[in-house]
């Protein structure tokens, strides 16, 4: 009957429109970070009986549907972690490469300056330019080694401080996940879809992952649980925050559990945790083993009076680089002289070439020569530096090809959407046909006929 036929028409009508609806919040949305395209999933009504046989009674929208892969997602996501990670720890020890000064003002540099100072001392030993020259190199040692360690000191504690301002917009990310969770559900239990709640969401994950580097769990009830190192961040609707401990150097969740991040959150503390510990340490071993050397030869030697050489440096044992002082009163102090055998020694500048000959000598059997622990700090932080730089290059190569990869197969194509649009839009014609077609049925069965007799 035309009453049917309007139905179907109508049904018709109804689903064209919300595809041409679809399609266009498509195009509008192409540009949009984190949008992903929609579709609209629509299925026959049911057939009823008519004497003919089944006849069908339109169409209907079932679904408006959001393209998705959770696997492309996991894989951008931790391509985006690695990236970060690496990139941020590169940055930091670019700033810790930095702070030693090399190769004109390191320390290594400045190890050179004295040795070739000693040389020339040794040549003629009564100089007073030539000892002043002595005695100001060794403060510049001394100096280095404390602007370096307080130097990398200020870096470490410039990273707790960024870390924790990292920590705080990190937590607001935790939270609105967590509430997105629940309003996700509220919406699918009014029969509701939530495609722009969970687009906003997927685009938190990928932040929350370049940031920390976790993992995603999607559950059934279309919630998800964020996790790092198998403790929840957000479970449902429970949030849980992370936090930076300066005093301890460690990352600890809300259960005060410590962690081990990923992303660039995990570059820091890396950085802080790994490098800058290794570098500290290297750092006050040199320092030690320079207070030792140099003081242990200018106790061989003696000053012009015959008396054996004092202590050139002095150090605390809680912090040797950073307090390593040059403790040299006097250029009367320096202990050039060597032994000669006799009762008075010589004032021959021998012990001065001893001291100088550091510069080739090994401390002792397997032990490096000083000028090489020297070059060796700077060698490893380059080496590190590299290292994060080339393992930040090649993943952010990953992570290209995985966002393009998930573009393409939940992003807008705008080609794609003008063909959907001409499709829904010949779709409304052709409905509207159906429409006006049953209409006129209509009009001339009620204006056409039983007019016999009037």
């Amino acid at each position: 009957m035309p009453i049917q036929s309007l139905h179907t028409g109508y049904s018709g009508l109804n689903v064209a429109q919300i595809g041409i609806d679809t399609t266009s919040n498509n195009v509008a949305n192409a540009n949009t970070e984190g949008y992903a395209r929609q579709r609209i999933d629509q299925r026959a009504l049911p057939n009823i009986d008519k004497i003919v046989g089944r006849l069908g009674t339109g169409v209907k929208v079932d679904d408006i549907t959001a393209a998705r892969d959770l696997f492309l997602d996991a894989r951008v996501r931790d391509a985006r972690a690695q990236t970060a990670g690496y990139s941020a720890n590169a940055e930091l020890l670019a700033r810790a490469e930095g702070l030693l000064g090399e190769p004109d003002f390191g320390i290594a540099s400045a190890l050179d300056d004295l040795w070739n100072g000693l040389e020339d001392l040794s040549l003629d030993p009564s100089d007073a330019g030539k000892r002043t020259t002595v005695k100001n190199q060794l403060e510049v040692i001394a100096g280095r080694f404390n602007a370096i360690a307080e130097g990398m000191d200020d870096l470490v504690a410039d990273t707790g401080t960024q870390l924790t301002s990292e920590l705080k917009d990190i937590n607001l990310v935790i939270d609105e996940i967590a509430e997105l969770n629940g309003s996700i559900q509220q919406v699918i239990a009014s029969r509701s879809t939530p495609n722009d709640l969970i687009d906003r969401r997927n685009l938190l994950l990928d932040e929350l992952s370049e940031k920390l580097g976790v993992h995603v769990t999607h559950l059934d009830n279309a919630s998800v649980r964020v996790s790092l190192n198998g403790l929840a961040l957000v479970d449902g609707q429970s949030a849980k925050h992370v936090s930076w401990d300066a005093s301890s150097l460690q990352l600890l969740h809300a259960n005060g559990s410590a962690l081990r991040a990923g992303g660039s959150v995990g570059g820091f503390q890396s950085f802080i945790v790994d490098d800058a510990a290794s570098i500290n340490t290297q750092l006050d071993q040199l320092a030690i083993d320079i207070h030792d050397a140099m003081n242990t030869r200018h106790a061989a030697g003696f000053v012009d009076s015959g008396v054996a050489g004092g202590a050139l440096f002095s150090y605390d044992i809680t912090d040797p680089a950073r307090t390593l002082t040059s403790v040299l009163a006097s250029i009367d102090d320096l202990a050039v002289s060597g032994v000669d055998g006799t009762p008075f020694p010589i004032h021959d500048g021998d012990n001065a070439r001893f001291m100088a000959e550091l510069r080739n000598e090994a401390l002792g059997p397997g032990s490096p020569i000083l000028l090489e622990s020297a070059r060796g700090l700077v060698t490893d932080i380059g080496s590190r530096t590299a290292q994060a730089l080339a393992s930040a290059d090649a993943n952010a190569d990953l992570q290209l090809s995985a966002e393009l990869q998930r573009s393409g197969a939940t992003g807008v194509n705008i080609d794609e959407e003008m063909v959907a649009l001409i499709q829904y839009q010949r779709a409304y014609e052709a409905a509207a046909r159906v429409i006006t077609a049953a209409d006129e049925a209509l009009n001339t069965l009620i204006n056409r006929t039983g007019l016999v007799g009037r």
